[in-house]
């Protein structure tokens, strides 16, 4: 982490996510953070059609909204986040369904095809997005958190303990926190109304929450996150839960990427 930078206010916050600017070309653009995306996007723009390229393969982009294919990429020599230089960024132009990006009022996402190849850190305290680089900030806390799910190309991490193994994602693209109906055995649940807006469109759920939950560290219930609404969702596969940005108001989290942990403080 550059300590000329450290807790250094770059993010905003719309609708609970995070936006943060992107340099290309010395012009700055907004980006969404979002770690559930495994690939990153940007809406047209004249001025990067230069680096336009046609994909080698369609690709098709599944997501709240229905699915789109998209055929071209802009492919960015040199790519500034945070002070941070990332070479030959890749973002999928997104053509169709752009309502995501006109309600956020942003340029474009940025998916864990980015943010998995460096160690950053999130202070939702601060509203601050830091790449970590302090080798020995690191080891003082690689001990701790929690361990990446192998074979997952999304931040996909467990909680293990007695030959037992929970998994869930991160996902800073989204406001709510969900968890399967067979960890809500017996709670109390309140019906309500929300409205999705995701890659491709909007979506208007009914569903049910469960107020404060705890959302234990380890299997063995030691320690836990109390995250204040959480929402039931049964099509999660074989995942626990998606921890979305509700659970981390008021927190820090650091990515360690290159160690395949995640510390949540």
């Amino acid at each position: 982490m550059n300590p000329n930078n450290k807790n250094k206010k770059n993010i905003k916050f719309k609708n609970n996510l995070m936006l943060l600017a992107g340099v290309i070309d010395k012009k700055n653009y907004t980006f969404l953070l979002d770690t559930g995306s495994e690939r990153s996007y940007m809406v047209k723009k004249k001025q990067l059609n230069k680096y336009k390229k046609k994909l080698e393969y369609p690709i098709k982009t599944n997501g709240v909204g229905g699915s789109s294919i998209e055929k071209y990429e802009y492919r960015i020599p040199t790519f500034q986040l945070a002070d941070h230089q990332i070479w030959q960024a890749s973002f999928i132009l997104k053509q169709k369904s752009k309502l995501l990006f006109k309600v956020l009022r942003i340029d474009g996402i940025i998916g864990w095809d980015i943010l998995q190849c460096f160690d950053f850190q999130i202070n939702t305290i601060k509203n601050s997005f830091q790449i970590i680089e302090n080798k020995k900030y690191i080891t003082d806390l690689i001990d701790v958190g929690f361990s990446k799910a192998d074979n997952h190309s999304l931040p996909i991490y467990y909680i293990s303990g007695k030959n037992k193994e929970k998994n869930f994602l991160i996902d800073t693209g989204s406001s709510h926190s969900y968890i399967t109906s067979s960890n809500l055995e017996n709670k109390s649940l309140t019906k309500k109304r929300t409205i999705s807006i995701g890659i491709n469109g909007i979506k208007i759920n009914k569903t049910y929450f469960y107020k404060n939950y705890l959302f234990f560290k380890s299997i063995n219930k030691k320690d836990s996150i109390l995250i204040e609404e959480i929402y039931l969702d049964n099509n999660l596969g074989s995942m626990y839960a998606v921890l979305g940005m509700n659970t981390f108001k008021n927190r820090e989290i650091y990515f360690y990427n290159k160690a395949g942990k995640i510390v949540i403080k």
